[in-house]
């Protein structure tokens, strides 16, 4: 399932795992946080509930490499968003 919010003056988009079949429920929530010196912070959170005892065994390993990959792709965004034309030209004088 996948659902898009509003939060407090935040945008959110949620994918939810539960009920997949794993033996976790897992949800990965992105966050978009309007800030007030006009810029925008991305907040990615990961949760994981266990439903077996060995759970536990599986998810570690996969947090760890999840982390990784996560911390990779917000460098990535946010290097294609500093380095994007349309926001150095939304910062000209000349812009309209």
């Amino acid at each position: 399932m996948v659902w898009m919010r509003g939060l407090a003056g935040a945008m959110a988009i949620a994918l939810d795992g539960t009920g997949a079949g794993a033996p976790y429920d897992f949800t990965w929530a992105f966050v978009l946080q309007p800030r007030t010196d006009g810029s925008t912070r991305l907040v990615v959170r990961e949760r994981y509930a266990y439903l077996t005892d060995w759970a536990k065994v599986l998810v570690e390993p996969i947090e760890m490499v999840s982390f990784l990959m996560t911390e990779r792709m917000l460098r990535g965004i946010r290097d294609r968003v500093e380095h994007s034309p349309s926001r150095a030209s939304l910062r000209s004088p000349n812009h309209r």
